[in-house]
């Protein structure tokens, strides 16, 4: 099982978590991957967790108290406004989802999910635990290593996102499986932790840039006199700390190449 969470959001992310490591399907409707649209449902959270909305609406609140101008601060007002009527939206909609049974479906659901997940495969029932994890982690290597050529596409965003859930499912594997190997996986999993946490924040820059995007070509006037000037400004801040934080995450994989830490991780596992 997953190690105890830290807070209901943090439950529903390592029991989603723990599917794709044990090769579990994460297919019952709390386990689908939020919904960016409050109106299109999405499973447990659904929206309210979707694009990092809460991320975002705290980096804006930083950004309006760094800027000396009325209007963009204004702009910016108008930005945050509309996140919190997304979030407004969200909030109802879990209301909606938590009526007419649902957490009874909810722990038929979660119950169903362990286990299956407790024997893994029927197939694999017999393997042994150590001998399992070493295919698990093994397999999500191997695709970690072979997304890891999308590191070197600054601005596509769909590949370095991809590369991001590699690493997230590799961090995973290796927190669930740890104990098979004591405590000699923990280096690793701090050095992928932080792989996971740099592309995350990369992530976030540029789904903000893109909702901004909008705002940058307004045609009405006095909209872009204020939210215009207010999204160049905020751009300009996140295209220089997105670019920052890719920096800083290919020099990670460098320092990776170097001291030889894919190698040594694979020695490890099959030990």
């Amino acid at each position: 099982m997953p190690p105890m969470a830290a807070s209901p959001r943090d439950a529903i992310s390592r029991m989603r978590q723990f599917g794709v490591a044990t090769e579990v399907s994460p297919t019952a409707s709390w386990c689908r991957h939020p919904c960016a649209d409050p109106n299109a449902g999405g499973g447990l959270i659904g929206s309210i967790l979707a694009n990092g909305l809460y991320v975002a609406i705290a980096a804006l609140e930083k950004m309006r108290a760094k800027s000396d101008s009325v209007i963009v601060r204004q702009g910016i007002d108008n930005v945050l406004g509309d996140h919190n009527k997304t979030r407004t939206a969200a909030r109802e909609k879990l209301n909606e989802e938590f009526v007419d049974g649902y957490f009874s479906k909810l722990e038929k659901e979660l119950l169903a999910l362990i286990e299956d997940g407790a024997g893994i495969r029927e197939s694999k029932r017999d393997v042994g635990l150590k001998k399992l994890a070493d295919q698990a982690i093994n397999s999500i290597l191997k695709r970690f290593c072979k997304l890891s050529d999308n590191l070197y596409t600054a601005y596509d965003f769909e590949a370095l996102h991809r590369f991001r859930i590699a690493s997230k499912r590799l961090r995973t594997a290796l927190e669930l499986f740890g104990v098979c190997w004591d405590r000699e996986l923990e280096p690793f999993i701090d050095e992928v932790a932080k792989m996971q946490l740099i592309l995350g924040r990369v992530h976030d820059r540029d789904g903000w840039l893109t909702d901004l995007t909008g705002r940058l070509s307004s045609n009405n006037k006095k909209v872009w006199i204020v939210d215009g000037l207010a999204a160049k400004w905020i751009s300009a801040k996140l295209v220089k700390k997105r670019n920052k934080n890719y920096a800083v995450a290919l020099q990670l994989w460098k320092d990776w190449e170097a001291n030889g830490f894919i190698e040594r991780l694979r020695n490890i596992i099959s030990s």
